[in-house]
């Protein structure tokens, strides 16, 4: 049980963040690693630090590349990777020490095609840092594909981690025909639910080995843009895959999801003045609302439609507010 793990880290402009990053990973338990730094076009010195790593240890491979985004910057090193396994990092986070040997050892132990870790918020000055409390009794749990898929879209802190794309390892397998979308907000919700379908079984660690660094003026915590308005596609090649797998259940609360998404996306471009056509998030939602739902009672299932549908609800008065205010205009 030795087998080579490809880590991928995207670099752009982290140089305060990038050597705590790169420590927690070259000091890993585990040995066997290539590390691959992907320098997507830094104008500060985080090529350099990168550059500084990789003279000092030969497991460490530096690619500099031309500004593409964090998705150009994964899909290069999952081209170059030649482990049996891939780890993602942010170059703006870091992990435990013990981050892939525990993880690789669940994986291994249970046959899983993928194992996932809780993650702890850390926050940056002037904020107190959030820990996910541990609520669960038992240390590691193994799920089907189906229960995993559905984990996505809950709404407890305790399986957030199965939404992103870092805080796990998965074998490259699973990667062979899908890559993180170009221009896209959000990429992991475009992308991780593949790798599931994918999946026979995913082994969860109940523990936090990642640790995710809320710093200003990260893309995911800036003000709503126009590039973020990519959400109101989100979900659309999703049900179409999920509808052809018969993920009847995880299908229904998509839609649910979706919903809220497009309202919130049509608020926001309100609010901040977008040059964006309305008009295609109201197709969109008229599309939605023909939708006919069918599926057995689950109490789960009918509490997350009932929370978006009050979700829902709040943001559409949000909108109508703003609406009134741009007309009296």
């Amino acid at each position: 049980m030795n087998e080579k793990i490809s880590i991928i880290i995207p670099i752009y402009n982290v140089e305060n963040y990038l050597r705590k990053c790169l420590d927690s990973i070259v000091n890993q338990t585990y040995k066997n690693l290539e590390i691959l730094l992907i320098d997507d076009g830094s104008t500060d010195k985080s090529g350099k630090i990168a550059d500084e790593y990789a003279k000092n240890d030969s497991r460490v491979i530096v690619f500099h590349n031309e500004n593409g985004g964090v998705s150009a910057a994964r899909n290069f090193g999952l081209d170059k990777a030649t482990g049996e396994y891939i780890a993602l990092v942010d170059s703006d986070d870091y992990v435990d020490l013990t981050y892939i040997e525990k993880l690789y050892k669940v994986l291994k132990e249970n046959n899983a095609d993928i194992s996932v870790c809780k993650f702890d918020y850390i926050f940056e000055k002037n904020y107190r840092n959030i820990k996910i409390k541990n609520i669960m009794p038992f240390k590691t749990r193994i799920l089907e594909k189906d229960k995993a898929l559905k984990n996505i879209f809950s709404y407890s802190k305790k399986t957030v981690s199965f939404t992103t794309v870092w805080a796990s390892l998965t074998k490259k397998e699973l990667y062979s025909d899908i890559r993180y979308p170009l221009g896209k907000f959000v990429e992991d919700i475009y992308t991780t639910y593949k790798l599931y379908l994918k999946a026979g079984k995913i082994a969860y660690y109940n523990e936090p080995l990642y640790y995710y660094v809320q710093r200003t003026g990260s893309y995911v915590n800036s003000p709503f843009t126009l590039s973020k308005t990519s959400m109101v596609d989100l979900y659309d090649e999703k049900l179409r895959l999920l509808k052809e797998s018969n993920q009847t259940e995880v299908y229904n609360l998509t839609l649910y999801r979706y919903f809220l998404i497009l309202n919130l996306v049509r608020t926001q471009v309100i609010k901040n003045q977008l040059d964006f056509d309305i008009s295609i998030i109201d197709e969109k939602l008229k599309y939605l609302e023909s939708l006919e739902i069918s599926h057995p009672f689950n109490p789960k299932l009918a509490l997350n439609k009932l929370v978006e549908k009050d979700l829902s609800k709040y943001v559409l008065q949000i909108y109508l507010k703003l609406n009134q205010k741009k007309e009296k205009k």
